[in-house]
């Protein structure tokens, strides 16, 4: 039997009488490379005070090399980002002793596999994945253990992990009294950075979408690319076209999962109104001699995002004197540019605008736009002639 160390070890044959002639031979090698047998046999027997006889038996264990393969399949396998770390398990034994159980890794792609050397001929050993990354399946070829062979030859073994696509969904949802005044057409865009074990999804690096009113409100991650099982995505906007407000559910990160269980992430922009209020002032030294009731007309016309105001294009507003003189109209959407103009000043010597700025909350000040209509006195002569 062998020692602790696995080197030599000894044992002693006798009494035997002196002369007599001794032949050494081994039945059982355990499969050693080489066996050589020192001392010409058979060997003589000598007397005791000359020492024992010694024979020694060398048995030659050669090594050889047991590579790990690493092999990405599934249709989400062009997904699976460079650098992303397995982790296999080995233990090996040798003559019913085991010698190793260890935990290694291989980077996908590069290098994509590890070779173990120095392993005696003949050793057994079994490869297991410690860590999938989370593959929908995993194979182990050849069937577990290997047996490591010698003539420079190595024992192979590869660890295919299948990978399915996942299924993000981005969605867009518009809330608020404003909403209604968003024109067709209105862009806004949404990033999702998706990772897998820390590395970055081809293609989700980030994945920019559109989201289009009225009808593309919806975006699926696999008109991009596969997107793996257990990827970790962050969604964000990049243009909110001004909303007041955005809440993007889930809470960030998400997990992917599965087409049978797709993740979903909801964008919601809110969207508020306010008003605008149009004053007229009658100015002038002649402003006494307009009379109650006297009615003016102005013209609100507005724009949101580019396209005019539904109901605002134009907006008639009447002023009249002397009660009626301020009008507060809306809802208008935060935001929306508008611009007002008098179409019957009832004769007014000049007229000065004041336009309003963008249109604000509610909460806040009012937004106003004021007329002012000038109008000026002037004299005539009456003249008596007697004839």
């Amino acid at each position: 039997t062998t020692p602790d160390d696995l080197t030599a070890t000894s044992s002693s044959v006798g009494p035997l009488p002196v002369g007599a002639e001794c032949t050494v031979t081994e039945t059982e090698d355990q499969g050693a490379a080489g066996v050589e047998i020192t001392q010409p046999q058979p060997v003589t027997i000598t007397p005791a005070a000359q020492g024992p006889v010694e024979v020694t038996v060398t048995n030659t264990f050669n090594t050889g090399e047991l590579t790990v393969a690493k092999v990405v399949d599934g249709d989400a396998a062009g997904g699976i980002p460079d650098g992303t770390v397995f982790e296999v398990n080995v233990t090996c034994d040798f003559l019913g002793s085991e010698f190793l159980n260890d935990e290694f890794e291989i980077a996908y792609p590069t290098p994509g596999s590890i070779t173990l050397s120095d392993l005696p001929i003949g050793a057994k050993c079994a490869v297991t994945e410690t860590n999938d990354q989370g593959a929908q399946d995993v194979q182990i070829t050849p069937t577990q253990p290997v047996t490591i062979t010698g003539d420079e030859t190595q024992a192979d073994v590869t660890v295919t992990n299948t990978f399915e696509p996942g299924l993000l969904l981005l969605e867009k949802a518009l809330s608020g009294s404003g909403a209604v005044f968003l024109p067709d057409g209105t862009t806004f865009t949404v990033e999702a950075a998706c990772t897998f074990d820390g590395n970055d999804v081809p293609g989700f690096d980030p994945w920019v979408v559109d989201l289009v009113t009225p009808d593309q409100l919806q975006a699926r991650s696999t008109d991009n690319g596969p997107l793996p099982i257990g990827s970790q995505c962050t969604v964000t906007e990049t243009e909110d076209q001004g909303a007041q407000s955005v809440e993007i559910t889930p809470d960030q990160p998400v997990t992917i999962g599965g087409d049978d269980d797709p993740t979903r992430v909801t964008v919601e922009n809110t969207f508020r109104t306010g008003e605008l209020t149009v004053t007229k002032v009658v100015d002038g030294p002649g402003a006494l001699f307009v009379p109650d009731g006297t009615v003016f007309t102005a013209e609100v016309r507005c724009e949101y995002l580019g396209q005019p105001v539904n109901g605002f294009n134009p907006f008639t507003v009447d002023l009249t004197t002397p009660g009626g003189l301020n009008q507060t109209v809306g809802p208008l959407p935060i935001g929306a540019e508008c611009t007002v103009t008098e179409t019957e000043d009832n004769g007014a010597q000049d007229v000065q605008f004041v336009q309003p700025g963008p249109i604000k909350g509610r909460e806040e000040d009012p937004v106003e736009a004021t007329i002012t209509n000038t109008f000026e006195t002037d004299e005539f002569t009456v003249t008596k002639v007697v004839d």
